[in-house]
């Protein structure tokens, strides 16, 4: 769910195709307090969400980790 959260922040941060530094920040903050995360832990969440979010073809990728829900 951290990842899938991350992944989405930064699908939103970067709607206007430019991600920004103080946009990052925000992101770190909101992971932080949201998870209660230390410095390192939402560094490290921080880079593989980068990594995840670059690879990924749609944001629902993500976004069915947040909401699950069963299609019938």
């Amino acid at each position: 769910t951290q990842l899938a959260a991350a992944c989405i922040l930064l699908s939103v941060a970067d709607a206007d195709e430019i991600l920004e530094d103080q946009e990052l920040d925000t992101i770190n903050t909101i992971l932080q307090d949201f998870f209660t995360l230390d410095v390192k832990a939402t560094s490290s969440l921080m880079e593989k969400a980068k990594i995840e979010w670059k690879n990924a073809t749609t944001t629902f990728t993500f976004g069915i980790h947040i909401y699950p829900f069963t299609i019938s």
